[in-house]
């Protein structure tokens, strides 16, 4: 295929993105009675049209920016809207849009043998349609739509590389394999590794880490499924779009996005050093100190305090706690058939708001009217004394 057929095609598939794109601005501008949440980085969070704005520029936002060091110094965005049934079926469509242009792309980079040369072309074919700084992966990221009611949106960090804990036994196991699949000059090489293995202990704890250490924003979301039963699931995925849920009355996302980011070193220090186990072996690595193996208790545990203040006239609605960054915050916990217990912060809607969104989830899955469990809502007093048990002494 000619690179004049290549820049009709791409042309024409981001074209369509983009309408599909200004179809979804313009539904969810217009709905500005519904929920919406837009925060950068650290600073203050935007609400109503305000973030609505900010998110329509998020959303066409598909160029590297021109500046090389702005790449390293892009904030994070955390942002929310709440849409009307019609509005997520847009947010499909651009979902759909996003995935033909990744076909496209794709279809181009398997006509050569190197990911240089694949990509160079792209960049030539990007460069004719007046677009070389078109950043590929922001196109081809699917927008997170979720058709159930959000409860709790919470974002988070993972910079984290897992290791699975194995044995030298497991690693000369791993150098047999690989010298059956290598060239005849690597051989003998892999043979030295294999007798330098066998003369340790080869029951020596060592560590695995299957790729390298990966840092990316997600989110978290419990999301509370239609129907009688109304199951209630958690869901994540990656977290660098906004996230689109449906319109449910009622019912306002509790939303929390991650702490200040740690000093480098901050932390607990890694257990797993830098020196690989073998030459051959980029992902065994020695451990800097023999890990613990954890043996059970010789005694029981003692029993987990109860407290008594948490306890309303309704079983499976309760008044419960958490530690939250400001210390600690009360909720009203409504139980859940076969997930988690679902929360409503009273320190977010208040004392009365949070008891009524509670008694509501409470109500769909009990026979019981809702008036008669608004009406025997907890005394401000007994919130107070939640709190306060948590802050006294535990009895020797």
């Amino acid at each position: 295929m000619q690179i004049t057929q290549w820049v009709d095609r791409v042309g024409e598939h981001l074209a369509t993105l983009y309408t599909a794109l200004g179809t979804l601005i313009e539904a969810f501008s217009a709905e500005s009675e519904l929920y919406a949440f837009y925060q950068v980085g650290e600073g203050s969070p935007l609400s109503a049209e305000a973030a609505r704005a900010e998110i329509a520029q998020q959303l066409l936002a598909l160029d590297y920016p021109n500046a090389p060091e702005a790449v390293i110094t892009t904030p994070e965005r955390f942002a929310a809207v709440m849409a009307s049934a019609a509005t997520l079926a847009q947010v499909a469509r651009v979902n759909q849009a996003k995935t033909q242009f990744q076909q496209v792309h794709i279809e181009i980079r398997q006509h050569f043998d190197s990911e240089a040369d694949a990509t160079d072309a792209l960049r030539r074919v990007l460069a004719l349609i007046g677009r070389p700084q078109l950043n590929l992966d922001a196109c081809d990221r699917r927008i997170p739509c979720l058709a159930g009611a959000v409860q709790r949106l919470h974002w988070y960090r993972t910079a984290s590389a897992p290791s699975t804990r194995k044995t030298l036994a497991d690693a000369r196991e791993a150098l047999l394999k690989l010298r059956d699949t290598v060239q005849q000059e690597r051989v003998a090489l892999i043979d030295r590794e294999i007798a330098a293995l066998e003369s340790m202990d080869l029951t020596t704890p060592v560590a695995y880490r299957a790729r390298d250490r990966v840092q990316s924003t997600r989110y978290r979301a419990r999301v509370i499924g239609a129907g009688e039963a109304a199951p209630v699931t958690t869901l994540t995925g990656y977290g660098m779009n906004p996230v689109f849920f449906a319109d449910t009355p009622r019912l306002t996302p509790e939303v929390d996005t991650p702490r200040p980011r740690r000093r480098p070193g901050a932390g607990r220090p890694s257990t797993i050093s830098d020196e690989c186990v073998s030459f051959s072996l980029p992902h065994w690595f020695w451990y800097k100190q023999p890990p613990v193996t954890k043996t059970p208790r010789a005694t029981a545990a003692p029993p987990r305090r109860l407290n008594p203040h948490a306890k309303t006239p309704f079983p499976g609605l309760w008044l419960g706690t958490r530690a939250r960054k400001r210390g600690l915050a009360a909720y009203v916990m409504v139980a859940s058939p076969d997930k988690a217990p679902t929360s409503v912060s009273i320190q977010q809607h208040g004392l009365a708001a949070a008891w009524t969104k509670a008694a509501a989830i409470y109500c769909d899955h009990h026979s019981v009217h809702l008036e008669e469990v608004v009406a025997q809502q907890p005394a401000p007093a007994q919130v107070d004394a939640l709190l306060g048990w948590h802050r006294e002494p535990s009895p020797a």
